[in-house]
């Protein structure tokens, strides 16, 4: 069992058909049935129901979408905070200078960089 594979079942659950969710991640519907039967196969449990076309998540599968969601919204969660930090300025810098310079140019410049971000 894999994050991608539960991230395929929590989409089955919501939008219903193997063609939607292949759209809505951008690959086959082959992909999505390869990995759904992979799952199975690594829980050995039945997940979902095939009736014709159409593809129902049974008792276990609907079990299996409710643990899992908090799980994704969560790693959801950090992947956002940590990608928010690459946009983050950050460190040390540390400027050597005379003292005329420092007070007639550099603390002035760096009173508006202060201003300027922040928030």
């Amino acid at each position: 069992m894999n994050i991608w594979q539960l991230q395929i079942l929590t989409h089955l659950a919501e939008l219903g058909t193997m063609n939607r969710v292949a759209e809505a991640l951008f690959v086959s519907p082959a992909t999505i049935s390869q990995q759904l039967k992979d799952l199975e196969d690594d829980l050995e449990l039945t997940l979902i129901e095939k009736q014709g076309r159409k593809v129902y998540l049974n008792q276990t599968g609907q079990e299996l979408v409710e643990r899992a969601q908090p799980v994704l919204s969560e790693l959801e969660t950090i992947e956002n905070d940590f990608k928010t930090r690459q946009s983050e300025i950050t460190g040390i810098v540390r400027i050597a200078t005379f003292t005329s310079a420092l007070n007639s140019i550099l603390i002035p410049v760096i009173k508006r960089l202060i201003k300027l971000f922040q928030v």
